[in-house]
Order: structure tokens, then C-alpha cells, then sequence
């Protein structure tokens, strides 16, 4: 018995890894993201670096790079091949997201504001770290607000629905 327990634990503590490595390797940078860069053999080109508002950042020999739309790989591809040739014969680069960008939650919740984002975080989690509805929230008019491609849409949102880095989560208020 205490052995199946054990081997349960083991794999939702698996898949919940997998899980947070799949959004990580998905995601595309943007402002606001902090990112740490290693460069396997070559400690003077590790660096920990948050994206500007142009989605760039500084580094060394490379400049000015614009990550902004990157996913990690492509971030990892992308200055590899820089550094290949003048500077190293066949750099092996990691590059992680340190720090998301935060998401934003607002309307009938007890402490609206700015909140750092996690992996899988639900409209649900996002609540709960806003230390929860208020008496007059309705839980289930919730707008996610999110940039797409540019622009602006609106997202009818339910509880397990998934918040990203940068959203502007809106509870609104019951009628009753």
C-alpha cells in the first residue's frame, strides 16, 4: 500500500515537471522576462539578462539581441550560432526563463495587482494568490485579457482556464 502510494507520488511529481518543461519550451520571450544564459566550458558568457522594452538584451561579443517572439531553443540556436566561428569552434548554449513576466488580475478579487507568473497557472491559482473573490465576485464572468500577434482580444474565461505571462485577468462583479 505504501509503496503504490509512493510510486503515485512519484509520477504526479513527474508529470507536473513535464508539464511545467513543455510551456517552458513553448513559450515565446518577450518584455519583461529574465532569462539565464550558459555557455557549457565558458563562464564569462554566462549571463542572467531581463528583456527590455524592445524585447532585447546585451551579450558579450553578440550585442544587441532581440529575443522578443524567441522560444528558449531558438533563444539557445540563435546565439550558439553566433558565437560559432570567430569566437568558439562549437559552443553548447542552455538558455532557461529565470523569471516570467508578471500577469495582472483585477475586479472582485481581495488583492488586485500585479503577480508573478508560473507554469500551468490557472484563472483558479490566480485567485487564490490574490487571496481570493471578494463577497461580490462572480465566478464565472472572468475576462482574460491577452495580445495576440499584436493585438488585443478577449478571452471568456473559466476557472481551469490557463493564464500566461502578461495577461490582464478582470473578475467581474455577480448580479446577485
Amino acid at each position: 500500500m505504501i509503496e503504490q502510494f509512493f510510486t503515485l507520488l512519484v509520477l504526479i511529481v513527474l508529470s507536473w515537471a513535464v508539464g511545467a518543461a513543455e510551456d517552458e519550451n513553448s513559450y515565446r520571450l518577450n518584455t519583461g522576462d529574465t532569462v539565464a544564459i550558459v555557455v557549457f566550458g565558458e563562464d564569462d558568457l554566462q549571463l542572467q539578462a531581463t528583456l527590455g522594452q524592445k524585447g532585447t538584451f546585451n551579450y558579450p561579443y553578440l550585442g544587441t539581441v532581440k529575443a522578443s517572439g524567441m522560444t528558449v531553443d531558438e533563444l539557445s540556436d540563435h546565439i550558439a550560432n553566433g558565437l560559432r566561428g570567430d569566437y568558439l569552434l562549437n559552443p553548447s548554449v542552455h538558455v532557461s526563463v529565470e523569471a516570467y513576466r508578471s500577469f495582472f488580475i483585477h475586479g472582485q478579487v481581495s488583492d488586485p495587482g500585479a503577480y508573478a507568473y508560473r507554469p500551468n497557472l490557472t484563472i483558479e491559482r490566480a485567485v487564490t494568490l490574490a487571496s481570493g473573490f471578494t463577497e461580490r465576485a462572480s465566478r464565472s464572468n472572468i475576462i482574460i485579457k491577452r495580445l495576440r500577434e499584436g493585438r488585443q482580444i478577449e478571452i471568456d474565461a473559466e476557472l481551469n482556464t490557463k493564464v500566461k505571462p502578461g495577461d490582464a485577468v478582470y473578475v467581474k462583479q455577480s448580479l446577485f
